[in-house]
């Protein structure tokens, strides 16, 4: 006897506090700096006390759904995590990056600025001494994958943070191609970063690093609450990056309920804590929005939405709902014949 499907429920609770988010590895996204004032004005992203005597802020940082790390040497001193020389900074680098496995890592170093954007990093076999025997980086050139001189390019938003920075602050900001981004240790954490992104860039990664670049800041034209803020630009702008590639490449899909559906119609039920703007809609597995469900304001309450046969045709798909202050999160579902 052939079995009947009349209706099955997809339970999207979303708290959007962060709770529901740590049911799903946390989005890490790591953030370094070097001299001054880099260091200093990722510090508030810092979970060290010492160096950061205020408090981390970078937990679900401004409700988005992205934990935020900052690392960075002692200012003054340089001591310390990514202590300026380069065998310890490779060290600290693959150490951390191997622990949080961030979805983006954005670098900050002191240089000509005033917001220089750079555009790739390379493999290099002579760099600048830094302060300590044996002076160059071990190995050298970093990366064996590759040739010497090969130069990996940055995945940021590059445009995108540009705008944001002059249009939100009194920071220029600009996009270097000239392909010198300083041989030194800048570079160095530069290319660190957007090699560990090529290692992690496949969507079928679990520990996938979707972007990675590096921006040199002038601690002449640029003063620290100016870096500041044009720091808070530039994140905010990554974070809109990932929230579009999760639809398309949803790390955090909740792939444990796969519902596979016979039905004449299938309800999603959505939980919204508090008043606000939402978007609900449903996507392919490409990314492509094919039906929106419901947007715009909404009071806190439970809602339930309804998609009829014949809307979607078989196949896999994304349920997708992303609200004005936070990430975007995503469940699957399957439609078959």
């Amino acid at each position: 006897m052939k079995r009947q499907f009349s209706k099955v429920t997809i339970a999207i609770v979303l708290m959007l506090t962060g709770t529901v988010l740590a049911e799903n590895r946390s989005q890490a996204i790591m953030v370094t700096g070097f001299w001054n004032p880099t260091g200093q004005m990722i510090a508030p992203f810092c979970t060290d006390s010492y160096l950061n005597p205020s408090g981390w802020i970078g937990k679900n940082w401004e409700n988005r759904g992205f934990d935020l790390y900052s690392f960075f040497p002692e200012p003054g001193s340089y001591t310390g995590v990514f202590e300026v020389d380069y065998q310890n900074v490779w060290k600290d680098f693959w150490h951390i990056a191997d622990s949080i496995k961030p979805v983006a890592i954005v670098s900050f170093g002191a240089g000509a600025g005033p917001w220089e954007i750079e555009t790739i990093a390379r493999n290099l076999n002579q760099w600048v001494n830094d302060y300590k025997v044996p002076r160059q980086p071990t190995p050298s050139p970093p990366d064996s994958t590759v040739s010497t001189n090969y130069a990996r390019k940055a995945t940021l938003p590059l445009k995108e943070i540009k705008t944001a920075v002059i249009r939100e602050t009194p920071v220029s900001a600009w996009i270097d191609s000239a392909g010198n981004p300083g041989a030194f240790l800048c570079e160095y954490i530069a290319y660190l970063g957007m090699w560990y992104q090529s290692i992690h860039r496949s969507p079928t990664d679990p520990s996938q690093c979707q972007m990675a670049g590096f921006i040199h800041v002038s601690d002449r034209q640029v003063t620290l609450n100016q870096g500041k803020e044009a720091t808070i630009a530039t994140l905010r702008e990554v974070i809109k990056k990932l929230d579009i590639s999760s639809i398309a490449h949803p790390r955090r899909t909740d792939q444990s309920s796969l519902q596979v559906c016979r039905v004449k119609e299938i309800n999603f039920s959505v939980t919204i804590p508090q008043n606000q703007a939402i978007n609900l809609a449903v996507y392919s597995m490409k990314g492509k929005r094919l039906h929106t469900i419901d947007r715009g304001e909404k009071q806190a309450g439970t809602y339930t939405y309804t998609i009829k046969k014949g809307q979607l045709t078989p196949g896999s798909y994304l349920c997708h709902l992303k609200t004005e202050n936070h990430g975007g999160l995503s469940k699957a579902f399957v439609i078959v014949k």
